[in-house]
Formats: C-alpha cells, sequence, structure tokens
C-alpha cells in the first residue's frame, strides 16, 4: 500500500509500507532521524493512505506528449516499482512528467 507522509516541516513523501505506523519509520530512517523524537520523529509526522485502483496505473510508453497531455492538471504519482520510490505532482504538465519519467515508471492518476 502506498502512504503520503506528511513531515514536521510541511513536506510530503510517499513510500509503500503496510501500515501508517511503518510509514512514518520508513521516512524517519530515510531522513535519518530517529523515530522516537517528539519534535522531528514519528509523533509529528501524519500518514495518509493513497487509495489508488491499478487499472488506472500507466506504464512506461509515455514519452509522447499527446499521450501525456491527458494528464495536464491532474493530480498524480510517479511511482518506480524496483526501488519503492514515489513523487507526488499536483497539476501537471506534460513537460513535467517527461522530466521525471527518466526516474520512474508508472503514472498512478489520483
Amino acid at each position: 500500500m502506498l502512504y503520503e507522509v506528511i513531515t514536521a516541516s510541511g513536506s510530503s513523501i510517499i513510500t509503500e509500507a503496510s501500515s501508517s505506523r511503518e510509514a512514518k519509520s520508513n521516512i524517519c530512517k530515510k531522513l535519518q532521524i530517529r523515530p522516537s523524537d517528539y519534535w522531528h520523529g514519528v509523533p509529528s509526522m501524519k500518514a495518509h493512505r493513497v487509495y489508488v485502483d491499478y487499472p488506472e496505473a500507466h506504464y512506461r510508453a509515455l514519452n509522447c506528449p499527446e499521450v501525456l497531455e491527458q494528464f495536464s492538471g491532474k493530480d498524480i504519482i510517479l511511482y518506480d516499482e524496483h526501488h519503492g520510490t514515489a513523487a507526488r505532482i499536483r497539476k501537471a504538465t506534460p513537460g513535467v512528467i517527461s522530466y521525471y519519467m527518466n526516474e520512474y515508471t508508472t503514472i498512478i492518476e489520483l
């Protein structure tokens, strides 16, 4: 399952985990923060499950600008299954999507 974790500083990071607690712990490890830290660790974070209809995921044959145009102005998640990383883009444009598609393999429409 994908979770969007909002840190104490307000940044949004998407990770794959089985629970919101595990998602927060994963982000703490990535950011090298102690999970027990009251101000920056797990207690200060919020995690929300991202509900995605996986049949609507579009895989990498997305180099054509006409294909990318269908995502223009929508909220999307760019996801890489191999590394377990993701990026959320609000009100996407074809230029931004094509820039990030070098790093990510899947577009998930929210």
